[in-house]
């Protein structure tokens, strides 16, 4: 939707609030430009370090005046208004917000954190108990003393991690993996999880931490520099049930890679005996391999990586594929921060990291606005709330004085116990195994950090230009293109009738040259093109000749048929536009046969063979004539004197 609002307008509009002494360039109605507005807009759209000329200042000033006219004419229609309109330029503002809602200090550490962390790859264990995480302070403090009992076990009773992982750690998987994790890097855990595991030494068995599956403890068993991608090929030969056939495949596999090292070429040997379907006649190259990537057998991936120079081969290798030979054709390098950065900033946005970044932002906007609460409000609110909210099913109580009661004041604006109810009817969910206070504590907790943003999104026109700006270009990108779709672009199309008396006033603008109507009939050799020569004497259709002769030797004629116009094929212009058929022989052995049909005069075209453009052209005389009514609904009047004095310091 951004590129089709931007399509709409040739030019972006950056419109700003004019300075009181900056002097209008033009006048439009009621409504002025500033020339300071004009000379933001220009400098915003055309190339950098370029002076203006007066022909590019016209142009650009001619453009930017029908665009006025037509956001004024959208507003003066009540379009800005419409339901419709309003939703989605809202959708469009809660997205141009949240970078005014980050700490670009904050976000920027972020990022190089996890930058630094996607260079090595961690591997660890851990050990689970299970909290849910609105659990009762009671339950809390029972799986807190689960946790440090298995972890003395580790510690103080000297038991091996990987045998307390498999009897006492609640992730299932701990009763086949013992806990093991695997390598992993940044983004691949929750980031609780990943930072103690980067924050760890390798061997020590971390304090707990709680997460939102409950309490881990973790060992980290390993760190290793990350390794990069790679593109591989491989030849692979498919095993089977049978122990002699299996044999023979070892055998053959062996043969292989006996003649590769011997300079066969891999590329060919792969073509002809590899039995990877998808990949032989690419002489067996593979996506990219990359190195946590769970889907490829570890075997594979491991002797993948052994390769150390572009290349190499393997020996053969068995995975429960069958048996391969694998050669290393590429090492990608590890990008490096700059190259990394903006991919890294789009990954920090969407992961629990950014909360970080938020409680930076929400501490500053209630620093800014004297955030103050009523936690004495707060605890008389738990008595509105009943056993209900467990099930997600609280209805409130509007009548309930509580409801009128501030909970916090943020700026000139106080939130209400009704607000809060509204906030929990619009998200509660059930939330089993906890207590009605530890829920209302996280539905506030919530609810003040909407509140806090949204208060701080509703004020950022006031606070910042650049926000207020960009909003002002969306509001009026919106309406252009909705008004130019339907007085321009669906009436050009719907319009049939207008259409046709377009086309019919403008004929002579759509007229076709001289043209053929011939069949290019491509054959193998010069005896093929002998016998086609003699079915077209012998009256067959181009068809029934491609039929016949394709049967034993699918390549042996092809066939390109139309209505050619002068200059649009060479090898026809080559041959002369004369009925019958010709024949131009090229070197390396192939056959072309011109047979022109018959030879159509120039004239012009019909209304359905040039539709297209014969569309475009009535949609441009749709706005131009649309233009020329606002100009005269809309007078406009150009002050010369300061348009002159235009880029001048």
């Amino acid at each position: 939707m951004f590129s089709k609002i931007f399509s709409t307008i040739v030019f972006t509009v950056f419109v700003i609030s004019a300075n009181a002494q900056s002097p209008n360039i033009f006048t439009y109605g009621n409504e002025a430009v500033s020339r300071t507005e004009f000379e933001r807009v220009y400098m915003k759209n055309n190339p950098k370090g370029q002076l203006p000329d007066n022909k590019s200042i016209d142009e650009y000033l001619d453009l930017y005046i029908n665009f006025k006219l037509k956001v004024k004419e959208a507003t003066m229609l009540g379009m800005d208004t419409a339901e419709s309109y309003r939703k989605e330029l809202a959708g469009y503002r809660k997205q141009l917000a949240q970078p005014y809602l980050s700490d670009k200090n904050v976000t920027e550490k972020l990022i190089k954190e996890a930058y630094d962390r996607s260079r090595i790859e961690v591997k660890a264990s851990h050990i689970l108990v299970f909290l849910d995480e609105y659990a009762l302070p009671k339950d809390t403090l029972a799986a807190f003393e689960k946790i440090m009992k298995i972890r003395n076990e580790i510690i103080i009773g000297g038991e091996s991690f990987d045998s307390v992982a498999n009897r006492s750690s609640e992730d299932p998987s701990a009763k086949y993996n013992n806990g093991d994790l695997g390598y992993f890097t940044a983004f691949n855990l929750i980031y609780s999880f990943e930072s103690m595991a980067y924050n760890s030494n390798i061997g020590e068995v971390s304090f707990p931490f709680r997460t939102r599956f409950g309490y881990h403890i973790l060992k980290v068993t390993d760190k290793r520099a990350a390794r990069p991608d790679l593109k591989i090929a491989h030849i692979m030969l498919k095993t089977s049930t049978d122990v002699v056939a299996n044999q023979q495949v070892k055998s053959k596999i062996d043969s292989l890679y006996n003649r590769i090292n011997q300079g066969s070429s891999f590329d060919e040997l792969c073509k002809k005996f590899s039995q990877d379907e998808g990949t032989a006649n690419k002489g067996g190259v593979l996506n990219a391999i990359q190195s946590l990537d769970t889907r490829w057998p570890p075997d594979f991936k491991e002797a993948a990586y052994a390769l150390k120079k572009e290349g190499e081969v393997s020996i053969p290798i068995k995975t429960n594929y069958g048996w391969h030979i694998l050669k290393l054709l590429e090492i990608k390098p590890i990008a490096d921060y700059e190259n990394k950065k903006e991919e890294l900033r789009m990954r920090v946005n969407k992961d629990m990291r950014s909360e970080m970044n938020k409680e930076s932002v929400l501490e500053r906007i209630k620093k800014e606005n004297n955030f103050t609460e009523k936690p004495a409000n707060l605890k008389k609110y738990y008595a509105v709330v009943d056993s209900s909210i467990l099930a997600g099913k609280w209805k409130g109580n509007a009548k309930n004085k509580m409801m009128k009661k501030p909970l916090f004041k943020l700026g000139d604006k106080n939130y209400t116990g009704l607000d809060f109810a509204n906030y929990i009817m619009d998200y509660q969910t059930p939330r089993t195994n906890t207590g009605i206070i530890p829920v209302v504590n996280s539905y506030y907790a919530e609810f003040v950090k909407q509140s806090v943003l949204g208060y701080e999104e509703e004020h950022l026109e006031g606070k910042n230009d650049t926000f207020k700006n960009l909003f002002k270009e969306y509001h009026d990108g919106i309406l252009l293109f909705e008004l130019n779709d339907k007085k321009v672009w669906s009436k050009a199309t719907a319009d049939t009738v207008g259409l046709k008396n377009f086309y019919e006033q403008n004929k002579s603008n759509y007229q076709w040259k001289d043209r053929a109507d011939a069949i290019l009939i491509d054959c193998d050799n010069a005896a093929t093109a002998a016998t086609v020569h003699k079915l077209i004497d012998a009256g067959k259709a181009a068809e029934e000749i491609q039929k016949e002769l394709n049967e034993k030797n699918a390549l042996a004629v092809s066939i390109k048929e139309g209505k050619f116009e002068k200059g649009e094929n060479s090898l026809l212009d080559s041959l002369g536009w004369q009925k019958g058929v010709r024949s131009f022989k090229f070197a390396d052995g192939h056959v072309t046969l011109v047979w022109v049909k018959e030879i159509i005069p120039a004239g012009a075209k019909k209304l359905q063979e040039a539709k297209g453009i014969i569309t475009a052209d009535y949609q441009t005389y749709l706005d131009k004539q649309w233009i020329k009514e606002l100009r005269e609904k809309y007078p406009v009047k150009v002050d010369q004197a300061v348009k002159a004095s235009l880029f001048s310091k």
